[in-house]
């Protein structure tokens, strides 16, 4: 078994850990070289790429399409990282692309730990309305305010398609599609959005409430679950899941966040038993979060343009 690894950015630790839970054959190809105990190469074509059993491309998301249909057309496994493509047109073109069975949407959130904790404790008949809220300080992660992050067609939106992606890949695991009702997004320093408020509503009638922010100094990424009878908060950023008001399950004793590496790991492990067995955990169509993501792009300019007449 071997994989390449195409780009070797922020992410790139998270891929090649979870590689060596199954090989150390791994090449990685980047533009930019860097110490590296394994094999690299600027060359999408070089033999060391090309032959390769997986092809995982972590790269900035203008690249993907053209990256995937590439390795696509030599009939290779892809595994595209989040968000796989930045418009429509490119999700439609890879999803009738001749190889598509070969694409694996990459959504390593929804592979955390705690929400696989979280998921087993609450059915979809249960929920009657969810709240999310993510922030954090985008320049923790990306500290060039110039790069491509925030250059909508280099990235394909701001917080909604870097992190957006992220919440509906776990939303969806509760819930069926979402609908949205009305939102809104804020642009103080970037030519993508830098915040956001939104009201969803799923198929199943239940609302859902979302704001992000990625100028926050306090991170968040929790999740609030409204039943009936019940309530489960989760937090990716404390790694607690809270039943009733009782913290059932710090993952960790000094409330840290997850190993990135296990949730990467159990991707990665999906992957592989989708592309061996054509069978993925994941729960729903690995296209919607993107879909819905590109939905709510389009209603809120939809409804800008309304409001701008």
């Amino acid at each position: 078994m071997k994989f390449a690894l195409i780009g070797n950015g922020n992410i790139a630790p998270q891929y090649i850990q979870a590689f060596r839970r199954h090989t150390d054959n791994v090449v990685i190809c980047s533009r930019t070289l860097k110490n590296s105990i394994y094999p690299q190469t600027t060359d999408l074509s070089s033999p060391e790429v090309l032959s390769a059993d997986f092809i995982c491309i972590a790269t900035p998301p203008y690249l993907h399409y053209t990256m995937a249909k590439y390795f696509l057309d030599k009939a290779k496994k892809v595994i595209l990282e989040k968000p796989a493509v930045t418009t429509p047109e490119e999700l439609e073109k890879l999803s009738r692309h001749p190889q598509s069975k070969n694409l694996y949407l990459a959504y390593h959130s929804a592979f955390n730990p705690v929400v696989l904790d979280a998921a087993s404790l609450f059915g979809m008949h249960e929920i009657r309305s969810v709240e999310i809220n993510y922030a954090e300080d985008v320049f923790f992660y990306h500290p060039n305010k110039d790069g491509w992050l925030f250059q909508k067609a280099l990235s394909g939106g701001g917080c909604l398609a870097d992190s957006g992606i992220n919440i509906f890949s776990i939303l969806y695991k509760f819930l069926p599609k979402m609908k949205f009702v009305e939102g809104s997004f804020t642009q103080n320093h970037f030519n993508v959005e830098d915040s956001l408020n939104l009201s969803l509503l799923s198929q199943s009638g239940v609302r859902v409430k979302i704001t992000m922010d990625w100028l926050s100094k306090k991170e968040k990424r929790k999740f609030t679950l409204h039943g009936a009878n019940s309530k489960v908060i989760f937090d990716l950023a404390t790694n607690k899941i809270i039943l009733n008001g009782k913290n059932i399950s710090p993952l960790k004793k000094d409330g840290g966040r997850v190993d990135q590496y296990a949730e990467y790991g159990n991707m990665l492990a999906d992957a592989l038993n989708y592309f061996n067995n054509g069978k993925t955990k994941l729960g729903y169509k690995s296209e919607l979060p993107l879909k819905t993501v590109f939905e709510i792009y389009n209603r809120i300019e939809q409804v800008n343009q309304f409001r701008n007449f």
